[in-house]
């Protein structure tokens, strides 16, 4: 028996493309980047149990030996021009998050690139190309389970009478802010040898290593990082367990993705720096002076932050709303409804129509606008059965084809 979308036509391929991956990797530009000016102050050493210590102490420990015949290394670089380059140390080491290495502390096969992602028209996000020192390491994944869940945010049911209100915020710079070991630091090492005379330059040198103890230095990053495969498990189990040891939820009351949706009138849900807490409350019932529950425990939170050497986002905080932008979605403690967020969901929508109406695409536009959809279509997971034809049209074509729409993929899309 046939699926409903091989009995249709999947669309001819007639053509290819140079390149059919949209490029979204650019030079770093330091100018481009926001880290805090202070030193990093976060230790959460005290958050975690094995592995995930000797993982954040001493990532090289638990890794395996390197082989470049076993684990070929892909070869990585630092994106920008070697003056571009430059500044982005300069950069690191001006922001206290970097740390120099001589050679024999440093897998020289295994080091590190970056590269940029475009964060909005004013600022960049720098990216780690950790492939090299990630493909050494099994990548942890236990905390990942408690990573909120739109879908579980959607199916809590409000009790009549009830509305639900919002209380959240975004953690600033919530990587930058992990004061790490010199271990962790030379696993992240970058593929960017400096000579004595040009690793003298940053504050951050310790004359002690001169020749003759080394004749070459790397820089590497002091700080968590996105790219490193460790980075999501480490960061989500840090920010969970500090609310759960600050008491500002309980374990039955999270909104994870494996879970099932929390009963109570309070839940949270943590997606890595982003915390949501959602309480019901009568529609007419009038605060104390002491607030609802749902502000108190944001103000735990809030606070365990700033023991801790974190900070709470004040654009990105909200109190005691029935509306809440957040995770991609919008939220109304009204009406009950959870949807694409809009600033989202329109571009999509626009960018979509203009594919279908030209009526052809190369696979991997089509792989990027699936993706899209997935992330706006979480909240309804009935209808990701919509992009069956998107997906059948890529099977067993490379990236660069350029396909012909079908009739009923235009349709779909």
């Amino acid at each position: 028996m046939r699926r409903g979308s091989e009995q249709t036509d999947r669309g001819d391929v007639v053509g290819t493309m140079p390149s059919g991956t949209p490029v979204l990797a650019k030079e770093v530009d330091s100018n481009r980047l926001s880290f805090p000016k202070e030193k990093p102050e976060f230790n959460p050493t005290d958050l975690f149990d094995e592995p995930h210590k000797t993982v954040f102490l001493d990532p090289i420990k638990l890794a395996r030996k390197p082989d470049v015949e076993t684990f070929h290394p892909p070869k990585v670089q630092l994106r920008a021009t070697h003056a571009k380059a430059v500044e982005l140390l300069h950069f690191l080491d001006q922001h206290h998050r970097l740390r120099i290495a001589p050679e024999h502390k440093v897998r020289k096969e295994y080091c590190c690139g970056a590269f940029a992602l475009v964060k909005d028209s004013a600022k960049d996000r720098l990216i780690l190309d950790a492939r090299p020192p990630n493909i050494l390491e099994d990548t942890l994944t236990d905390w990942c389970s408690t990573l909120a869940s739109v879908q579980a945010l959607a199916q809590q049911e409000l009790l009549p009478g009830f509305n639900m209100y919002f209380n959240g915020t975004d953690l600033r710079d919530y990587y930058y802010c992990f004061r790490v070991t010199s271990k962790r630091s030379y696993r992240n090492s970058f593929n960017f040898p400096l000579t004595f005379q040009q690793a003298r330059e940053f504050k951050c040198f310790d004359e002690k290593m001169a020749p003759p103890f080394a004749s070459l230095f790397y820089p590497c990053l002091a700080t968590l990082a996105m790219g490193d495969n460790q980075a999501v498990e480490l960061g989500q189990k840090s920010h969970v367990r500090l609310g759960l040891e600050a008491g500002a939820f309980h374990p039955h009351e999270l909104i994870t993705a494996k879970g099932k949706a929390p009963r109570g009138p309070v839940s949270a849900g943590i997606i890595i720096d982003d915390l949501l807490i959602c309480e019901q409350r009568h529609a007419g019932e009038e605060l104390s002076e002491e607030g609802s529950e749902g502000g108190r425990r944001l103000g735990v939170m809030c606070e365990a932050y700033l023991r801790r050497g974190l900070s709470a986002h004040p654009a990105k905080t909200f109190r005691e709303t029935s509306f809440a932008e957040c995770w991609g979605i919008t939220a109304n403690g009204v009406t009950g409804h959870v949807r694409a967020n809009p600033k989202r969901l329109v571009p999509l929508l626009y960018v979509t129509a203009q594919v279908a109406k030209l009526g052809f695409a190369t696979v991997a536009l089509l792989e990027v606008l699936s993706g899209s959809w997935v992330s706006v279509l979480q909240v309804k997971h009935r209808m990701l059965s919509l992009l069956e034809h998107i997906y059948y049209a890529q099977v067993d074509r490379e990236q660069t084809d350029i396909i012909r729409l079908s009739a009923a993929l235009r349709e779909e899309l």
